[in-house]
């Protein structure tokens, strides 16, 4: 899934997806707090903190072996504007507010996805911004 995910967005993070929200990367360059949610590995958020050293970045996963190896990247990467941290993001407890908060194809995998984009709306900032990437996917529809 690492390799996946490295290859569907870090590769084109900086350059192509951040772009996309109007003064996102202004904002990153000045300084704001990001989570990205399922972070996994933390690749996404250790570009975008090497690439923004002004910005503080949260990673959460439910995973502590992936939040290990994020950590390990961090320090090689010398990303001390990172935070990483095992979290179920279905239990956010809103008293962190962030002012970008990410999601790159982790809805998909929660057993509760209505309330997990509740959880990321209450845990933003007044205007904040909520970027998430995922996969093109629905319930089939079942008969009993």
């Amino acid at each position: 899934m690492a390799e996946e995910s490295y290859q569907t967005v870090v590769v084109g993070l900086t350059e192509h997806i951040l772009p996309l929200v109007p003064d996102l990367i202004r904002k990153l360059k000045k300084g704001i707090k990001v989570l990205d949610i399922g972070c996994g590995m933390g690749k996404a958020v250790n570009t975008m903190a090497k690439s923004f050293p002004n910005s503080t970045f949260y990673g959460y996963d439910l995973s502590s072996q992936a939040i290990e190896v994020a950590k390990k990247e961090a320090t090689a990467m010398g990303n001390p504007n990172t935070v990483f941290q095992v979290q179920d993001i279905l239990n956010l407890t809103f008293n962190d507010k962030f002012d970008l908060i990410t999601a790159f194809d982790a809805i998909h995998d929660q057993p509760k996805p209505g309330e997990v984009l509740r959880n990321i709306y209450k845990s933003l900032n007044n205007g904040g911004i909520f970027l998430m990437q995922d996969i093109h996917a629905s319930t089939p529809k079942r008969q009993y």
